[in-house]
C-alpha cells in the first residue's frame, strides 16, 4: 500500500512539473484609447503601438519609442525626439517587471545638462517617472491601464508656483482603457 502511495504521489508531483507555467500574455498590437471607458483627462496620446517579444517590449506612443527590458533590469538610452540641442541630452530611463499576468512598466524622460562653466553632466530636478500596469483581457480585446507617476527630485517651483505635489497633475492616479484596433 504505501509503495502504491509513493508511485502515485511521485505521478502526481511529475505531472505537475510537465504542466506548462502561465505564460507572459503578449500584448502586441495597436492600441486605441476607449474614450467612453477612459477618463477625460486620460494622459498620453490616443493611440500606443506595442511590439513585443520574448525579451523586450517597446511602446511606440506620441513620435516616441519606450523600450523596456523584460527580465526587469533598467534600460537607458538617448532620446532623439526633440532634435540636436547644444549642451542638453534628453535620455529615458525605463524598467518593467512581471506580477503575474500584469506588468509594471516605469518611464522617465530626464535631461542631462552640460554646465558651461565647469563641463560637467548634471540631471536638473523635475523628472516625472510615468508608472504604468498593464492588464489584458481574457478575450485580449482590452488592454487596461492603471496609471499614476512620480517625481523622484521634485522641482522648487512647478507652473511658477511653489512645488505641490497633491497638486501635481503628473500624480495622479487613474485607469485608461484601450480596445485593440482592427487589423
Amino acid at each position: 500500500m504505501a509503495g502504491q502511495h509513493h508511485r502515485l504521489l511521485s505521478l502526481a508531483l511529475l505531472g505537475a512539473w510537465c504542466l506548462p507555467a502561465d505564460s507572459a500574455p503578449d500584448f502586441s498590437g495597436a492600441w486605441r484609447r476607449d474614450r467612453q471607458r477612459a477618463p477625460a483627462f486620460a494622459f498620453g496620446p490616443p493611440i500606443w503601438t506595442i511590439h513585443q517579444t520574448e525579451s523586450e517590449l517597446t511602446l511606440e506612443t506620441g513620435g516616441q519609442h519606450f523600450i523596456f527590458r523584460l527580465d526587469g533590469t533598467e534600460n537607458e538610452y538617448a532620446d532623439s525626439s526633440l532634435g540636436d540641442l547644444p549642451n542638453f541630452i534628453r535620455k529615458i530611463r525605463t524598467k518593467a517587471r512581471w506580477d503575474g499576468t500584469r506588468l509594471r512598466t516605469e518611464r522617465t524622460s530626464f535631461a542631462e545638462e552640460k554646465n558651461p562653466q565647469s563641463g560637467a553632466i548634471e540631471i536638473p530636478p523635475g523628472a516625472i517617472t510615468i508608472v504604468e500596469v498593464l492588464q489584458l483581457s481574457a478575450d485580449r480585446r482590452t488592454l487596461a491601464v492603471d496609471h499614476s507617476g512620480f517625481r523622484g527630485k521634485p522641482p522648487d517651483l512647478l507652473h511658477g508656483k511653489p512645488y505641490d505635489r497633491d497638486s501635481d497633475p503628473a500624480v495622479r492616479r487613474y485607469r485608461d482603457v484601450f480596445q485593440r484596433a482592427p487589423d
